[in-house]
């Protein structure tokens, strides 16, 4: 469906067990589907492999303006393989990364990559482990 559709432009994956081969084959098909504006992937623990791999759809999409990564247990690491490809994307405006894991390190990955992306202008980061030098680099 992903790859070949022309007319869907938002999906959601919730609580589904998606892992491995299965988050490796539906990144394929959102990076090679050029019409899709919209994806949610919400509780399923992706992790940091599943965050470098949704950062490789990010750095090539010419389409996504908004992704949902909810309590996807994305880490630092993970968010800062992601932050990497905020600073190539120009098309992805709100981007939600609540719940998954990230602590003062990845937000200050996510505060780097804003410094040069100049299209995200929603960003959801509430439920995560970041504490005051997280607030400080959001202030700062």
């Amino acid at each position: 469906i992903l790859k070949y559709s022309i007319t869907l432009r938002t999906i959601f994956f919730d609580d589904c067990q998606i892992q491995g081969k299965g988050l490796t084959a539906i990144c394929e098909g959102l990076k090679s589907n050029s019409f899709l504006k919209e994806a949610a992937i919400i509780h399923i623990k992706i992790g940091e492999d599943g965050a470098k791999i949704i950062a490789k759809v990010l750095k090539r999409s010419t389409a996504f303006t908004k992704l949902s990564l909810h309590a996807c247990d994305l880490g630092d690491n993970g968010v800062k393989a992601i932050a990497e490809a905020l600073k190539k994307n120009s098309t992805l405006t709100k981007f939600e990364i609540s719940g998954s894991n990230i602590g003062d390190s990845g937000l200050l990955a996510i505060s780097e990559a804003l410094q040069i992306n100049n299209t995200l202008t929603d960003l959801n980061i509430r439920e995560n482990h970041f504490g005051s030098k997280g607030a400080i680099v959001i202030a700062g």
